[in-house]
């Protein structure tokens, strides 16, 4: 059993079902606190004895792609106080969740020396819990680094975009 105070709770889908990977901060008289909601959307914060205010700050991408998630969280925040004797309890309910995701393929480099990374975008907008809201993708930039550059033979290298995938 780890020493301190515990808070703890659960990060859920509006039907109930464990949301993982959602990043959770305490912050009180141990300093800001996080820690990662688990596959059944359980989280375990270990805290200094204290009042806290606990907050969802957002959910994060699995399975090796980058993800951006305008989250929304009921309740947004909350004021608990944490002691040695038993677990101060703190449940968040994901209600909506857009999402950005980026995922690239590996370099493929042919015989001139070019390389070619594949970058697939998806947005799951409206809300993955059946909420809605604008697009995480309105006003987005792709930046590429290092920056284009046209090469000896005249050739600059640049984005090829299919916006219909």
């Amino acid at each position: 059993m780890p020493k301190g105070a515990l808070i703890e709770g659960y990060t859920n889908s509006p039907q109930g079902m464990g949301i993982p990977g959602v990043q959770v901060q305490a912050s009180g008289p141990g300093g800001v606190i996080s820690g990662l909601s688990s596959t059944n959307g359980e989280y375990i914060l270990v805290v200094k004895p204290g009042t806290y205010r606990v907050a969802p700050v957002h959910v994060l991408a699995t399975n090796g792609t980058i993800s951006t998630s305008g989250a929304t969280f009921d309740p947004a925040s909350v004021s608990r106080t944490a002691s040695g004797d038993r677990p101060a309890i703190a449940d968040f309910t994901v209600i909506q969740q857009d999402t950005l995701t980026i995922q690239l393929s590996p370099v493929q480099v042919d015989a001139s020396g070019l390389a070619t990374v594949q970058v697939t975008i998806s947005d799951s907008s409206p809300g993955a819990y059946g909420g809605s809201g604008p697009s995480p993708v309105v006003g987005a930039r792709i930046v590429v680094e290092p920056p284009v550059e046209v090469g000896n033979d005249g050739v600059a290298s640049g984005l090829l975009c299919n916006p219909r995938q």
